[in-house]
């Protein structure tokens, strides 16, 4: 057992070494930061966590921020402890490209999850340091090699996470009894024709220096705002999450609600399918000559349906219906590594209900299928034929 004897600790040390014990003094990766202390609790909200983190959370949306766009809690399904504390925010550009062509190379989508974690509050006696992360951290399926960060607490290690076509960076430091971890992912144009991209290596990059600074931010800014105790505090209940979380905050529209009237200026027989979930989304179809036309509308971000990293929608086009921009599709059923089945084509429209996490929510894509499986570009061009008679009925874009 350590006792509060310097002399004591120092000769502990030298037989120790290896076990990352420290003498308290040093900065050093693997050493306690100067004067140790325990806090008594987390931040009571997101937003304080937002305040100590904002310039680098601005720093590193760049020109996605915008400054309503801050932390706020995370619904998790399940209330937190009182001892964690989860706060996300996501920063994007309009998903819909404007004009004829896709985007040049450049940042779509930036999202950063934080987690803290308090633990128990430990005599200044008893607090020894362990060797760095980063140094024995097991090996993880989709992660690379750990990189020791020097400066930034103790325990400060950052990996790459690129997985199933995406990619994040975790960056994770230990400051006194406050675990941090900050997690950081995205979606960049791809500067061509084909879709957003989830991984690269540029936005391996910038996730990893945006991860590193905003755990670098935290591990300086957060401590000084916190309560410091010599003693756990008494218990404290658990606390839900959910009612912090930023909701849609609009019904999402019912596409069978397209008044009659237009659907027989489409030549569209009466509806023939109804289906939905109440609050997530709703389904129409109408029979045609020759088709079924359907529309979709859900509650779903525009890029997580279009740009999946799943690969359904591997030649996305810009077009213009009407007054109105959209996202002209053919799918891959299969697929990544698969070519766009015939008979079918989609139009997307960004069309919120609302907010999620900082971003807007909620998409509608008018769907043709085609009886006699046609090619693609042929049912694509019917699609907006049809859509140009129904489109002044879709909910407004953003």
């Amino acid at each position: 057992m350590f006792t509060t004897s310097r002399p004591s600790l120092i000769a502990l040390c030298a037989l120790a070494f290896a076990s990352g014990c420290s003498t308290g003094n040093s900065g050093m990766p693997g050493s306690a930061v100067p004067e140790d202390r325990s806090y008594a609790s987390l931040p009571s909200s997101c937003a304080e966590v937002d305040v100590a983190a904002r310039e680098s959370l601005v720093q590193f949306a760049g020109y996605l921020e915008k400054p309503e766009t801050r932390l706020q809690s995370l619904d998790t399904g399940s209330p937190l402890g009182a001892d964690e504390l989860i706060c996300t925010v996501s920063f994007d550009a309009d998903p819909v490209p404007a004009g004829e062509f896709m985007p040049k190379a450049g940042p779509l989508l930036r999202t950063v999850t934080i987690n803290l974690d308090r633990g128990p509050v430990v005599p200044g006696e008893y607090r020894t340091t362990r060797p760095p992360m980063a140094s024995d951290a097991p090996e993880r399926k989709g992660f690379g090699t750990p990189r020791q960060l020097d400066g930034i607490g103790d325990d400060a290690m950052l990996r790459v996470e690129d997985n199933a076509g995406t990619m994040r960076s975790w960056a994770t430091a230990v400051v006194d009894n406050i675990r941090i971890e900050v997690i950081t992912s995205g979606m960049d144009w791809s500067g061509g024709s084909t879709p957003p991209v989830w991984s690269s290596p540029t936005m391996r990059d910038g996730l990893s220096s945006g991860a590193e600074a905003i755990l670098a931010e935290l591990a300086r800014e957060l401590p000084p705002t916190l309560p410091t105790a010599t003693s756990e505090p008494a218990t404290r209940p658990a606390t839900s999450t959910s009612t912090a979380r930023q909701e849609v905050n609009q019904p999402v529209w019912d596409p069978c609600s397209i008044p009659e009237s237009a659907i027989a200026e489409a030549r569209l027989q009466p509806a023939t399918e109804q289906t939905g979930e109440e609050g997530k989304g709703s389904r129409c179809a109408w029979k045609g000559d020759g088709y079924t036309l359907a529309i979709e509308s859900t509650d779903e971000a525009f890029h997580a349906v279009y740009y999946s990293h799943y690969g359904w929608y591997p030649t996305p086009r810009p077009a213009k219906v009407r007054d109105r921009q959209a996202l002209l599709v053919a799918k891959s059923f299969g697929g990544a590594d698969h070519d766009v089945d015939d008979g079918y084509c989609e139009l997307g429209f960004d069309t919120p209900f609302g907010t999620k996490n900082g971003i807007p929510v909620g998409r509608v894509g008018i769907e043709l299928w085609d009886d006699n499986d046609r090619k693609p570009n042929a049912v694509c061009k019917d699609l907006v034929s049809i859509a140009e008679l129904l489109v002044a009925h879709l909910p407004p874009s953003r």
